[in-house]
């Protein structure tokens, strides 16, 4: 299977996953929980459904489109990264590229008082949509499978021995 099947094959799933949970747009950033600037593997979700190897960007997938919005720094790269797979690239930056928002309100259908913005709150700080969307906490897209996810970092936590100081 080639690069751009196996990005239109991992799509379709969560497309299969939003509409199980009712959602009308599923958002993927490039982040972890921390907004480390260098993110560990197993958070590179955008990077997973996307094939954009790029360090900045945003997915954005509807029930039948998708766009990725990516900084002047990746517009070759993500051109190249996204060509067959059926993701628009959106130049962010330039005037004639929408926001995100405006993305939605051209490509989806928004008049409905049910419409659900899908994100996972471990990586997407909902502050900047919660005005515009009502939300809700959805994790399709953290629910990749496990076996092509790299490992997270330990979940028990280690003691270390007390100790004390003295002068």
């Amino acid at each position: 299977m080639n690069r751009s099947d196996l990005i239109q094959q991992r799509l379709a799933a969560l497309r299969d996953a939003m509409k199980r949970h009712k959602l009308d747009v599923y958002f993927v950033p490039t982040a972890d929980p921390h907004n480390s600037e260098y993110i560990a593997e197993h958070w590179k979700t955008r990077e997973w459904f996307s094939g954009f190897r790029g360090s900045a960007g945003t997915l954005v997938v509807s029930a039948d489109k998708a766009a990725l919005w990516t900084d002047s720094r990746y517009f070759l790269q993500a051109a190249e990264e996204l060509s067959g797979t059926g993701i628009e690239l959106m130049k962010d930056g330039l005037a004639e590229t929408p926001d995100i928002v405006e993305w939605i309100g051209t490509h989806c259908s928004i008049s409905s008082a049910n419409f659900t913005v899908g994100l996972d709150y471990a990586t997407c700080g909902t502050g900047q949509y919660c005005t515009d969307f009502k939300l809700r906490d959805e994790r399709c897209g953290s629910r990749r499978r496990n076996l092509e996810r790299p490992p997270g970092a330990a979940e028990t936590p280690h003691s270390l021995p007390s100790f004390r100081v003295d002068k």
